[in-house]
């Protein structure tokens, strides 16, 4: 163990602590941080580490020394101070950061996970406490680092100490930036970088919003990034944030020891289903310079990734769920307008409503709208957007033509949403609007469209594609004749995919193995037909017709989108089929993922 100096060196440090008890310092912005450090966290009994609080400040400031907490498990070996002065140009205007580091040089008395709790300082009558810090101390040689025993050596000289660690100092820690956000713990300390996933939330609602943002941790220098593999983020809906083009690094503190940090991504994601799911690792490999005692050492490449984390996925609950409800979640803000409220017959008026707050609002639909017979609905332009901030919108503009001339009342109009905070359901209600139409010349401006709604009342509910109505059987059919149609056209495809495929790839795939393939979908779609799962009729449908078309383009499965799928095919498939295939796919998707309502519809 390490003993500590002489009587005459501790009444000397203690004087000079005195000395500088309280400082003064004058720059111009900035906001005052305290915060404590140490050199490393992992160490061999007998090894010493340094300490320090640092007080840093944009402004006048006048601080006192710090108050170090219980040092019960550690020997205080020597102590010193030093300043420090940044200057740097931002947004046209020059800015001066000055800092007053305070040092301790301890060596631990024991082994084990040893505490530092936090310790305080008055800074113009506030009190600032630092966060503790955990020393890992295991058995084995001493081994101390150059500088300290440097430091070590010239004792008997403090000013000497002084003058090294304030050098040591400007060139360990230049640029005292920020670092907000979640403070993490790495797995190993002593590696050079690794790549951490903040997550704001683990636990949300089906459609809530959670922020995923990946961070590149290091303590050398970064010569260059590849980025390996990007999070897929299946089972949710995602939108991007930030993709960093550049690495911007800022300093944050890890358990006292001082990190250099980087975005490298981050994303709104939204689950789409209850359940677990699951963020996947963000993967990158660098090339990294490390410190050594004469400045960087050699450089060399290492691959590292991120912890996938796991995110608890709650239903959004039945009871007292509206009807209108359409599975937007997120508290929104909802503004309407009507431009102008006096006009002509066929002339346009423009009714506008928009949807704005924190959440998916693309997920929002506006319900029918209630206007009296003599105003034609004859246009819907819908815009929406994600902005950084984790906000959205969606506005919905409406061009109303008047046929007739009168007073008219445009009633407001109902949207049911769910507050994942609260967690209920509420509404909102844009206001109703008199609009004043006035007789025109005759004749009509606009003419009338084919948008315009009938007397007859209209379905809310989402509509199934086209393909149905080519298939739909005559109003007397039993959903067995139905259930009959669908699996004779079916088979029909897919027997026909089968064929082209020998055609195309006889001579260098097996036969046996594609009629095997097609064999096995077909029982399995039959399967579900006679237990009347609609769904999973529609699952294995969609996998089935990737499944085979991949067999048919090498790409061997689902891992591409149908057009790609196709451009890879054979073009007397692509002539004879696409058009079939799209509208086959377009269906059983619907009935793979639609509402429960539409499914039966069906």
């Amino acid at each position: 163990m390490i003993k500590t100096g002489s009587r005459k060196l501790q009444t000397f440090i203690i004087c000079t602590l005195t000395i500088f008890s309280f400082f003064t310092f004058s720059a111009q912005g900035g906001d005052v941080e305290v915060f404590a450090t140490v050199d490393r966290n992992e160490m061999g009994t007998g090894d010493t580490f340094t300490y320090k609080i640092t007080v840093s400040a944009g402004r006048s400031v006048n601080a006192g020394a710090p108050i170090l907490p219980e040092l019960t498990n550690f020997d205080l070996i020597n102590t010193w101070t030093s300043s420090e002065s940044r200057s740097s140009f931002v947004n046209g205007k020059f800015e001066v950061q000055q800092s007053r580091i305070y040092n301790y040089m301890l060596a631990p008395k024991k082994q084990g996970r040893l505490s530092i709790g936090g310790a305080t300082v008055q800074v113009d009558g506030q009190t600032f406490t630092t966060k503790p810090i955990t020393i890992s101390v295991m058995a084995g040689t001493p081994h101390v680092p150059k500088n300290q025993q440097q430091a070590q050596e010239e004792s008997e000289d403090p000013f000497q100490a002084m003058e090294d660690a304030f050098n040591q100092l400007l060139q360990r820690n230049r640029g005292m930036g920020g670092g907000g956000g979640l403070q993490t713990q790495p797995e190993n300390p002593n590696e050079a970088f690794f790549i951490q996933v903040d997550v704001d939330k683990t636990k949300v609602y089906e459609g809530e919003q959670l922020t995923a943002s990946w961070y590149l941790y290091t303590k050398g220098q970064i010569r260059d990034i590849d980025t390996l593999k990007y999070p897929s983020l299946n089972g949710f809906w995602k939108e991007e944030i930030e993709l960093a083009t550049r690495l911007n690094f800022q300093q944050e503190i890890v358990n006292g020891v001082v990190y250099h940090k980087a975005l490298l991504a981050s994303f709104a994601l939204f689950p789409i289903k209850a359940g677990t799911a699951k963020i996947d690792s963000y993967k990158a490999k660098c090339t990294v310079m490390t410190s050594s005692a004469f400045g960087f050492g050699r450089p060399y490449q290492a691959t590292k990734v991120s912890k996938p984390v796991k995110i608890e996925v709650m239903p959004l609950p039945k009871d007292n769920r509206p009807k209108d409800f359409t599975g937007a979640v997120g508290v929104y803000d909802m503004k309407a307008s009507l431009e102008p409220q006096q006009s002509a017959v066929n002339q346009p008026v423009t009714l506008k409503i928009r949807f704005e707050g924190r959440g998916n609002a693309k997920l929002i639909d506006l319900p029918s709208l209630q206007l009296p017979p003599s105003l034609e609905e004859y246009d819907t332009k819908v815009d929406s957007k994600y902005f950084r901030d984790g906000k959205s919108y969606k506005e919905f503009e409406i061009l109303l033509i008047p046929r007739e001339p009168g007073d008219f009342e445009i009633p407001g109009v109902s949207v049911s949403l769910f507050d994942p905070i609260k967690s209920q359901f509420y509404q909102k209600q844009s206001p109703s609007f008199h609009l004043k139409i006035l007789p025109g010349n005759g004749q009509k401006v606009i003419p009338s469209s084919s948008m315009a709604k009938s007397s007859e009342p209209q379905n809310d509910k989402p509509q199934v594609p086209g393909l149905i109505l080519e298939w739909s059987s005559a109003p007397n059919s039993s959903t067995l004749a139905r259930a009959v149609g669908w699996s004779a056209g079916y088979v029909f495809v897919f027997l026909l995919l089968g064929w082209r495929s020998w055609v195309e790839f006889g001579f260098r795939k097996s036969r046996k193995d594609l009629e095997k393939i097609i064999h096995m979908r077909i029982q399995k779609v039959k399967r579900s037909l006679k237990d009347g799962d609609w769904r999973a009729v529609g699952v294995q449908s969609t996998n089935s017709l990737y499944s085979i078309l991949g067999e048919i383009s090498g790409e061997g499965g689902a891992s591409q989108e149908l057009e790609k799928l196709l451009q890879k095919s054979p073009p007397s498939l692509r002539r004879e089929l696409a058009p079939t295939l799209k509208k086959l796919l377009e269906y059983f998707e619907t009935l793979s993922f639609a509402p429960e309502d539409v499914v039966g519809s069906l």
